[in-house]
């Protein structure tokens, strides 16, 4: 018996007609959220000296808004990061958080931290710090003091889910209505039909088959698009739930951030994980990166289908498309490299097998599944 898993990622999203990027939801908030366009407006254009310069002028003259749940830390930070830079990929996004909160790079929210505080000891160092512009900017919108000990872990948090609850918003914006629910659905059914048969893109269950699992990480519940057949999970979150996570991965523990990482906030998900990942036999993945801030997440997936026992029972294919006029060549050695990358590193420095990696090479296949015009 065989048993197929398919874990999908924003790409997925995308060949399905939805506007998943970073850049599309920046380009949004800009069109309909006045306080991201009071702050642009106040700092990254005409006036950007004076409130830089002046933040607490600036904020209590209305230049720049106070952080509130249409307008949170995390927005702020993003905009004063990549300013009027384009950003597509969300791990370029996630990346960012994570220089944010493990390196205090390019910002110093450690820094902020300490000029906000309500510790008298912190108080008296942050007098010894010298903010930056930005920083004492971001300090000064704040516009309370909070306990060192909960920046991270409650302050930072809140202002992150409430960057994640507009995401939300605006991702159920494009399938609040029924035709775009049922065009979306069609999509999925069609791209997991490609996914299943990169050649014909067609689907036919074998007999011999035990069931396919689809592992999501868009926010988007597609078990109702017609998948009664299929396990599906959302290991992010889902729209349904209003629980959807952004957030950065650390392999070492620190009680200062640790409820920012993905791992964490998982545990806390409205529907948990009861997928049974025995006897997988062909993981199929599409619209990945393959990025540093879900590794742990694939290390936890080859545990899961114990890949280091069944190596040579199970296949990897990688599926991949043409986007934003990349070479199709280039798009699919970056796949490969990542994601090999990727393995090598599971059976070198996490079961320590690294004679193992050559011989499950043989068992990576990849796929271009670009629509056709």
């Amino acid at each position: 018996m065989s048993k197929n898993l398919i874990v999908i990622g924003n790409g997925f999203d995308l060949y399905c007609g939805i506007n998943s990027k970073f850049s599309n939801f920046f380009k949004y908030s800009k069109q309909n959220n006045q306080f991201y366009r009071i702050f642009m407006d106040n700092v990254l254009n005409d006036g950007s000296q004076y409130a830089l310069l002046n933040p607490e002028n600036a904020f209590r003259s209305g230049k720049i808004p106070k952080f509130s749940s249409e307008f949170s830390f995390i927005d702020a930070l993003f905009i004063l990061i990549f300013e009027n830079k384009k950003i597509d990929y969300w791990n370029d996004v996630e990346g960012a958080l994570y220089e944010e909160i493990v390196n205090n790079h390019p910002i110093s929210l450690s820094k902020i931290s300490y000029y906000v505080s309500k510790n008298k000891s912190y108080k008296q160092n942050a007098n010894s710090i010298k903010l930056s512009d930005k920083e004492k900017l971001l300090a000064v919108m704040i516009d309370k003091q909070i306990d060192t000990t909960d920046f991270y872990n409650e302050y930072i948090l809140e202002q992150l889910r409430f960057f994640e609850e507009r995401f939300g918003e605006y991702i159920y914006s494009q399938i609040s209505a029924e035709s775009q629910i049922a065009r979306y659905h069609k999509e999925v059914r069609n791209a997991l039909m490609w996914i299943f048969d990169p050649q014909k893109g067609e689907y036919s269950p074998d007999k011999n088959d035990s069931g396919t699992i689809i592992c999501s990480f868009n926010y988007i519940d597609i078990s109702k698009a017609g998948l009664d057949e299929f396990d599906v999970e959302n290991i992010h979150g889902s729209l349904k739930n209003s629980d959807l996570i952004i957030g950065i991965t650390d392999n070492k523990y620190n009680p200062l951030y640790d409820k920012l990482t993905k791992s964490k906030r998982r545990f806390l998900l409205v529907e948990h994980n009861t997928i049974d990942y025995s006897g997988v036999t062909t993981v199929r993945l599409f619209g990945h990166s393959f990025n540093k801030q879900d590794y742990y997440y694939f290390i936890s997936l080859f545990n899961n289908i114990d890949l280091v026992n069944r190596y040579k029972d199970i296949t990897f294919v990688i599926l991949y498309s043409q986007h934003d006029n990349v070479d199709i060549e280039k798009i699919r050695r970056n796949n490969i490299n990542n994601f090999t990358d990727m393995l090598s590193d599971y059976f070198r420095n996490v079961v320590h097998r690294p004679d193992l990696f050559d011989n499950i090479a043989s068992n990576v296949k990849s796929y271009d599944i670009t629509k056709k015009p």
